[in-house]
């Protein structure tokens, strides 16, 4: 009968309004479901509870016990389902729930912010009327206490720049203190949903653990990864980038260019330094002061220091000259990129007031330091310059020769088009940034057309004395090396499954560490596989040193072949990479 009923009033609506009739009679049949089904997904947690309330109440013929046993029921899920994210994220369950519910805000009010911030298309629909289209966010998840999501602004006919422009709208319309956008791809960025503020707190050397092979670091990101200069590629080759640093005074310039000097003696690279610090000789003075005192080593040396512009073009004359013999030494023997070493090392030009050289400024690409620029990279020469507030006519086309552009606090939004360029300031606002956070700033890649903000590294007064000898500063002998390796006794353990029906147990994973109980707690935190461990059964062996244990670890690896181990586990093929948790 409900089979005929419905040919029924598929014949009428035909004969009523043809097939858009039909099509809109199916709609609503279908409708109506679906969003049953989008609102169970939506509030999983109250459909469930309504779902065992009515299942108790019609099992049971009581209201009181069926509302009593559903609540009773609904809160014994929750407890276990959130107390399964503990053991797989390491988050409490007041952390977890935090977590959701700022997920679950910037999904309520990604719409809003989206109509208030102009980040909106015009569609057609399958009727022939045109609507308001967002692009909705995806791959929405949470890191360190902020929302990150994914939006695909590219095809909905929606540029990035118009994304950039409107982060500010749209942190003030979610509620959050920021939204950070990073380009993925063409068309692709993820956003960022800020309420926690990491940069806040000042950034010490030894906040700065391990950086990538071939660069130095000069500070950490938001999310406490290191922000670095490229140096050197994977054959030693020179890659050093030519930088400008831009901001005003106090903003953290000064902090930034000794933690570079400083991680270039950390690293051991050979550099030989030109200083130009014609802004009153007050900035740069410690480098000036070890050049005449003879002070230095064989891999850190100041070698030419002025005090004026009519020095500084000097300077930049014979480092120019010293360039052209580098190049034509590399084409006689053959090479293409130079590779620093003592005799002939990395030659870096710093200038502490780029405004000064208005001559030079003013030719360009044209002057030397413009020949200088546009071809000093594969020759083992590079420039760091350092500038207050300036307009784009003052510094010129110089800027685009710039490859890694630094900007930290600005008075105005033109002062940041300034340093960053047109296309970046709305992406790296630097005249947003506090008074209060001096050393927070934005670095802009050329090469990768990238934007970061960080927070430079803070060094004291007695560690730029101690740079400028070319000696490691205190706190900064590991600087972005990593942790030296801990001498003494270590302890090599095993991770097993529970064992199954038969008593058999899954090798799981093989460490070695000088302290199980803090090693066991970091793999709880950041391990999907850590609730599979049997507590019980996990092995322990002592050795005397690290070097010992480390050969065990490896031969342990190999031959037992663990899951989750990645080094010396490449023939394995059950082992599973998926083991970090967030």
């Amino acid at each position: 009968m409900a089979s005929r009923r419905r040919q029924a009033q598929l014949v009428t609506a035909f004969a009523g309004g043809g097939i858009p009739a039909v099509r809109t009679h199916i709609h609503r049949r279908i409708s109506a479901p679906l969003r049953w089904l989008r609102a169970a997904r939506t509030h999983p947690i109250q459909t469930f509870a309504a779902v065992l309330f009515l299942y108790l109440w019609n099992a049971w013929g009581n209201l009181l016990l069926a509302a009593l046993g559903s609540a009773a029921l609904t809160g014994a899920g929750v407890y276990l389902w959130f107390d399964y994210r503990r053991r797989r994220t390491g988050l409490t369950v007041h952390q977890a729930a935090t977590q959701l519910r700022l997920q679950n805000r910037v999904k309520d009010r990604w719409g809003k912010a989206c109509f208030a911030a102009g980040i909106t298309a015009n569609a057609m629909g399958r009727a022939g009327k045109t609507g308001v289209v967002i692009p909705p966010l995806t791959k929405i998840s949470t890191d360190k206490g902020d929302v990150v999501a994914r939006v695909y602004p590219g095809q909905y006919a929606i540029a990035t720049k118009q994304v950039a422009g409107a982060l500010e709208r749209v942190a003030d319309t979610v509620g959050c203190r920021e939204v950070t956008m990073r380009p993925v791809s063409p068309g692709v960025v993820d956003l960022r949903f800020c309420w926690s503020n990491p940069l806040d707190k000042i950034v010490k050397p030894s906040d700065i653990r391990v950086a990538p092979k071939g660069t130095i670091p000069f500070g950490v990101t938001e999310t406490g990864e290191p922000i670095t200069i490229p140096v050197l590629n994977t054959d030693g080759e020179s890659e050093f980038r030519s930088t400008l640093i831009g901001g005003v005074s106090g903003g953290g310039k000064s902090s930034a260019l000794w933690a570079i000097l400083g991680g270039f003696i950390a690293q051991e690279i050979p550099v030989r330094l030109r200083v130009s610090d014609a802004a009153g000789g007050v900035e740069l003075y410690e480098l000036g002061k070890a050049m005449r005192e003879g002070r230095g080593t064989d891999l850190f040396r100041v070698h030419r220091y002025a005090e004026s512009k009519t020095e500084t073009e000097k300077v930049i004359k014979d480092m120019l000259a010293a360039m052209f013999c580098r190049l034509d030494d590399m084409k006689e023997r053959g090479i293409r990129k130079h590779i620093p070493t003592v005799a002939e090392p990395l030659d870096i030009l710093i200038i502490d007031e780029v405004l000064l050289l208005k001559s030079i400024l003013k030719n360009g690409s044209d002057s030397d330091l413009g020949q200088m620029l546009s071809i000093c990279r594969k020759a083992g020469f590079g420039v760091i310059a350092c500038t207050q507030l300036a307009e784009k006519a003052t510094l010129g086309e110089l800027r685009e020769l710039f490859p890694m552009r630094v900007a930290f606090r600005m008075n105005t939004r033109p002062q940041t088009l300034t340093i960053l360029g047109d296309d970046q300031a709305d992406m790296g606002p630097a005249h947003n940034i506090p008074r209060s956070q001096q050393g927070v700033g934005f670095m802009y890649d050329a090469v990768t057309d990238g934007m970061r903000k960080f927070r430079a590294t803070y060094i004291t007064d007695v560690q730029t004395k101690q740079i400028a000898q070319g000696v490691a500063p205190d706190g900064m002998e590991n600087y972005g090396k990593g942790d030296p390796e801990p001498v003494g006794e270590h302890t090599l353990y095993k991770f097993f499954t529970r064992p199954d029906r038969n008593g058999g147990r899954v090798l799981l994973y093989v460490g070695i560490t000088n302290d199980p109980a803090r090693r066991f707690k970091e793999h709880a935190a950041d391990k999907r596989w850590w609730g599979k461990v049997d507590q019980g059964a996990i092995e322990l062996t002592r050795f005397p040193d690290r070097v010992s244990a480390l050969a065990a670890e490896t031969e342990a690896i190999r031959s037992q072949l663990p899951r989750h181990n990645k080094t010396s586990n490449e023939d394995n093929p059950t082992r599973h990479l998926d083991e970090v948790a967030a």
